[in-house]
């Protein structure tokens, strides 16, 4: 029948050669600093070193008894569209560039801001990085290293 003709030409059908479009081929180096501020507040503050970053992603998780989030404040490009979901004690955040013909640039590009709910002398234990991710201009995936 003619139904079954479109469907045996239909073109998902094909096998076709492709590439590994999840493959990691390098890393990416983020510096992290976390302090408590002369207000209390604790801040973090990501700082990339490297250039010819289309996007980044990371998730944060973070003892939601004694931090609540109080902003995110990106210094990433004028054109990379920034991202924010917050939800009990998870932060997940990043910046793409949609257009891919802006650079996520390189210095302080993220800083998460925190009220302490209680009194605190250091910052160790109260957060960690997890699943994160970034992609070359490209569309290279690379492992985001944040230390």
């Amino acid at each position: 029948t003619q139904s079954s003709q479109a469907r045996s030409t239909f073109s998902h059908q094909e096998k076709t050669p492709g590439v590994m479009a999840h493959r990691t081929v390098g890393e990416i180096t983020v510096d992290m600093v976390s302090t408590i501020r002369d207000d209390g507040k604790v801040e973090i503050t990501l700082k990339l070193n490297d250039s010819d970053l289309a996007g980044l992603q990371s998730r944060v998780k973070y003892d939601r008894d004694i931090l609540e989030l109080e902003e995110i404040i990106f210094n990433t490009g004028n054109t990379l569209t920034n991202f924010t979901n917050h939800d009990t004690g998870n932060i997940i955040f990043g910046t793409i560039s949609a257009n891919g013909e802006e650079d996520v640039k390189t210095g302080d590009i993220v800083k998460l801001v925190f009220e302490p709910l209680q009194e605190i002398s250091n910052v160790t234990g109260l957060f960690y990085f997890y699943s994160t991710d970034a992609v070359k201009m490209n569309g290279d995936k690379l492992i985001l290293n944040i230390q």
